[in-house]
């Protein structure tokens, strides 16, 4: 799959989450410290087959730590790393497919050129936020984190400009025949050019700015009559989660990408009866997908400390 995948997607969002070690039940650090007495009376309080319960899940979907080893709290980690880590898998997979969606149909119009080199152009893709709506989990979570990926996704595009990128070289060889035509780009000796060359001036897609717009959402409005509603204690750390796996695979996408040159569908005009040479025109269009990028290389998951030692207990 040329863009990044969800399941690598995911694995980069668990690791992030997993890295607050959170730590259950919510709350218990107020009147049990971690190594206080009355911490230690609460866990005698148990019946010996209670305590030293090892955690139930395994990592990468093992999210939330927990302050004492017993099975009640392994339980309640359970449940939360699970409910966590679905959503995750989930939204992650809305991610990549929309991304894919976008490179399968995303096109460039209005290029320049002269003397083989193009200027300018605009980026025109599908969005996110449909497909993402659509595949990802049923949560108010989702359609924020679509809507925030959206607008920081339309800022990249924007400044997607060509700026002397020499696609066209291959074509100058060819005389114009009387009336014009229309030909493809031609690759160059080097083959397709790297992305970074062809845009210059991309804008990169941020983590703050990804989960500043995130944050900027309000929660849903409640139904009449029912309590404000509140997405969760952990939305923050979620947001940031997602954030740092999508730009994790944004800056490994923008580094393979290429332009493929042949891609562009070239408009040339001559009004004259005679062939004349080849040094400037208009591409009012490309071919779909005009992005070439490779298989990206597969994210290996590294486990908190906290998670190596569970693994071990278990």
């Amino acid at each position: 799959m040329p863009v990044p995948s969800g399941s690598d997607m995911a694995l980069l969002a668990k690791q992030r989450f997993a890295k607050e070690k959170i730590c259950l039940p919510d709350g218990f650090d107020q009147f049990f410290p971690r190594d206080g007495i009355r911490k230690r009376q609460f866990t005698d309080a148990f019946p010996l087959q209670e305590r030293n319960v090892p955690p139930v899940i395994e990592p990468p979907d093992l999210l939330f730590d927990r302050y004492l080893p017993l099975r009640a709290f392994a339980e309640q980690q359970a449940t939360m790393s699970r409910c966590y880590a679905e959503f995750i898998d989930q939204i992650c997979a809305a991610i990549s497919a929309a991304w894919d969606s976008w490179q399968q149909t995303v096109k460039l119009t209005g290029v320049t050129y002269t003397a083989g080199t193009a200027f300018g152009g605009q980026i025109i893709g599908a969005p996110f936020a449909p497909t993402i709506i659509a595949r990802g989990p049923n949560s108010p979570w989702t359609a924020i984190i679509a809507n925030a990926l959206t607008a920081a996704w339309t800022q990249f595009e924007l400044s997607l400009r060509l700026v002397g990128a020499p696609l066209f070289i291959g074509n100058m060889s060819i005389p114009i025949p009387p009336g014009g035509d229309a030909q493809p780009g031609l690759p160059g000796a080097s083959g397709p050019v790297p992305f970074k060359i062809a845009f210059p001036s991309a804008a990169p897609i941020l983590k703050t700015a990804l989960v500043g717009l995130m944050e900027a959402v309000s929660p849903p409005e409640a139904k009449p009559g029912r309590p404000p509603l509140s997405l969760g204690p952990h939305t923050k750390v979620l947001y940031e989660a997602i954030a740092t796996a999508v730009t994790t695979s944004f800056d490994f996408w923008t580094a393979s990408s290429m332009v493929e040159s042949s891609s562009f569908l070239l408009i040339f005009m001559n009004p004259s009866l005679t062939p004349i040479p080849r040094m400037a025109g208009m591409c009012p269009s490309t071919i779909a997908p005009f992005l070439v990028t490779p298989k990206l290389p597969p994210t290996v998951y590294t486990p908190q400390p906290w998670q190596i030692q569970s693994r071990i207990a278990i």
